[in-house]
């Protein structure tokens, strides 16, 4: 796994990142003005935990593009995958022309907590799943953009929250998904 905290860095791309077994986060982002491109981000668990292909926390103004992420899970009733995970106040990010696939009970292809004015353009999403599971999940998150997004969901129980699944969210735009 790789984690950046609190650096300068200004740019990782061409990287091939593969993690496995109880690892949790394939890329762990926490700083800001960063770009991150051109990266294959594969996380895969077979003991009990929770997979992140790329996870931002506290990390803002950062640009995500053109990354393959497959993040999957292969079973557990309170286990979950998350293809991008975005938390925690990490505000106007630009998630653009990702391929983003996610097998998992309970998973979400991208997931917003907490965080504002986050962009998303014509990112690729498959998400399949037997549980509560959606391609875009917002959770208190305020002021994002979806522009143009492919998001693919395969449901294996009655209990999907959709495509798109906003919950206490405001002032999202959805245009052309």
């Amino acid at each position: 796994k790789l984690e950046i905290y609190y650096t300068n860095i200004s740019y990782l791309g061409h990287n091939d990142i593969t993690r496995a077994n109880n690892m949790q986060r394939g890329l762990f982002i926490n700083t800001n003005n960063a770009i991150i491109k051109n990266n294959r981000i594969v996380t895969s668990d077979s003991i009990a935990g929770n997979n992140y292909g790329l996870y931002l926390y506290q990390a803002s103004n950062n640009t995500i593009v053109n990354n393959f992420i497959n993040s999957s899970r292969n079973s557990g009733a309170n286990t979950y995958s998350h293809g991008i995970l975005i938390s925690a106040l990490s505000d106007n990010n630009n998630i653009t022309l990702n391929s983003i696939f996610v097998y998992s009970r309970n998973s979400k292809g991208i997931l917003l907590q907490d965080s504002s004015n986050n962009y998303f353009e014509r990112n690729n999403i498959t998400v399949n799943s037997d549980g509560y599971s959606s391609g875009y999940y917002s959770s208190n998150g305020t002021n994002s953009t979806l522009i143009n997004n492919t998001i693919i969901s395969y449901y294996a129980s009655a209990d999907p929250e959709g495509a798109v699944y906003l919950y206490i969210s405001s002032g999202t735009t959805l245009r052309g998904n």
